[in-house]
């Protein structure tokens, strides 16, 4: 409707001038689209041609695809795309070459691009950790901590201490390589350079306590599960992480999943042997003499359980400890003294939350445990588990155990486990001695972080197979 004056006489505006209005408002000056209701109803194509027009964010756009597992409309998605970041990867799934030789030509694309374009100075924090998922998504290790990197960078630059976000971003800088980062500032061009080497410093001379800041965060992100938790089963959680598990004083050994051959540990050596999601003896996958006293579980490593079942591997093991667990498996677990809820559950890092191994050596390091020795863990570079080992996506089963799909594995590093965030963790207890490991550990650790994401890359190929 228009009206020409006060006193003037309203008329009626025909629909088709409105419509044409509001098209060429959209198109002059785009407004971003909620892409979680658009995503599910259009083809990869339509997303892109949307995404082109920046109407919808490129990067959360292709994260949303990956969480719903969708990779035919994501890879569809991906290659209609036009921006220039993303285009190098539509030219890697269009490649005729071997994925790892493709790999390489497009990681000189995507440097190229970023140093042309400064993209990394331009986005914003959400948008560059959005990026991050995305290229680790596509197995592009090295590109993905770049733009989590600038993400830090951009969070730390807010000079807000003590705060989550603060916390979170130290925790991933206290285990940081300086060579490493000064690397990445090479090929990339990290904004905020100054900001990243001037907190990597401070948390190297004040001696960061990752320990008791990923517990502060955790404390914060279990308040928040007050709101949808039903309060007796609050109050279940509440009270299991009052309790911690004693191991003073103790070596401990923890082992992990994988059935790569590995040397032998001592029997008479490791006062107590902790195991990730011990479900019997046909999940074990290696040193099968030794005893396991403690185990880590995460939800769907108890859940489909009954309490009988809980009840006798409360009997066998002298320590459950139990992280993420939804209310149905949490209420089958309130009956046991031996049951420990970690001090280091939920989404308590940059964007990120702890994988097993990681979360299970701060809990056994938080018990008092003078010095934790890794064997079978290996950073996701192998990812062959034995046949008993529960898992709760579809599996491939192969000679001596089963693995998962590219797309699956790589899902889960980039939704929730960012690669780099457990490699800084594990090497800033192998910096200060606390921890030491088997051969490949050795490697992994005494290599560096870009080492390893090299080896990443060399692992995994999702949508190339």
């Amino acid at each position: 409707m228009i009206r020409t004056g006060k006193n003037s006489t309203t008329q009626k505006v025909p629909l088709y001038l409105v419509a044409r209005r509001k098209l060429r408002s959209l198109l002059d000056g785009p407004r971003r689209i909620n892409a979680n209701l658009v995503v599910p109803n259009l083809t990869g194509q339509q997303l892109s041609r949307l995404a082109n027009r920046n109407l919808i964010p490129p990067f959360a756009t292709a994260t949303t695809l990956s969480a719903a597992q969708d990779w035919d409309k994501l890879s569809n998605y991906v290659l209609a795309h036009e921006h220039p970041l993303i285009k190098p990867i539509a030219n890697y799934l269009k490649s005729a070459e071997p994925a790892f030789d493709a790999k390489t030509t497009t990681n000189e694309k995507i440097e190229r691009t970023l140093r042309e374009t400064e993209a990394l100075e331009k986005l914003s924090m959400r948008e560059l950790l959005s990026a991050s998922s995305f290229f680790t998504q596509f197995g592009f290790f090295k590109a993905s901590a770049a733009f989590r990197y600038a993400a830090i960078a951009h969070a730390l630059a807010k000079h807000r201490p003590d705060t989550f976000e603060t916390r979170a971003a130290q925790v991933e800088l206290a285990g940081s390589d300086w060579d490493a980062l000064d690397d990445l500032q090479r090929l990339y061009h990290l904004p905020h350079d100054t900001v990243l080497h001037q907190h990597k410093k401070a948390t190297s001379e004040a001696g960061f306590d990752i320990l008791a800041a990923l517990k502060k965060n955790s404390a914060i992100a279990v308040n928040k599960q007050k709101e949808s938790l039903a309060p007796n089963v609050y109050k279940v959680l509440l009270s299991l992480r009052k309790r911690r598990p004693d191991l003073a004083g103790c070596d401990v050994a923890l082992i992990g999943p994988s059935v790569r051959e590995s040397e032998a540990i001592s029997d008479d050596w490791p006062d107590k042997v902790l195991r990730i999601g011990y479900r019997g003896a046909d999940s074990v996958s290696s040193d099968f003499k030794l005893s396991t006293h403690i185990s880590f579980y995460k939800d769907h490593k108890l859940s489909d359980l009954d309490e009988k079942d809980i009840a006798g591997l409360a009997n066998e093991l002298s320590h459950l400890v139990i992280s993420n667990l939804k209310a149905d498996t949490l209420e089958k677990t309130r009956g046991f003294d031996n049951v420990y809820y970690s001090h280091f559950t939920g989404r308590i890092l940059f964007d990120a939350e702890c994988n097993a191994g990681v979360e299970a050596l701060l809990c056994a390091l938080d018990g008092g445990a003078r010095k934790v020795h890794i064997k079978n863990l290996d950073l996701f570079v192998n990812s062959l588990y034995p046949q008993g080992y529960k898992h709760n996506y579809e599996k491939r089963e192969l000679s001596g155990g089963w693995r998962l799909g590219d797309e699956i594995i790589c899902r889960s590093m980039s939704q929730w486990h960012a690669p780099i965030a457990q490699y800084n963790i594990f090497k800033n207890f192998w910096n200060a001695s606390r921890i030491t490991g088997d051969n490949l550990f050795t490697q992994l650790m005494d290599a560096g972080v870009l080492a390893y994401l090299d080896r990443l890359e060399s692992t995994y190929c999702p949508f190339k197979q």
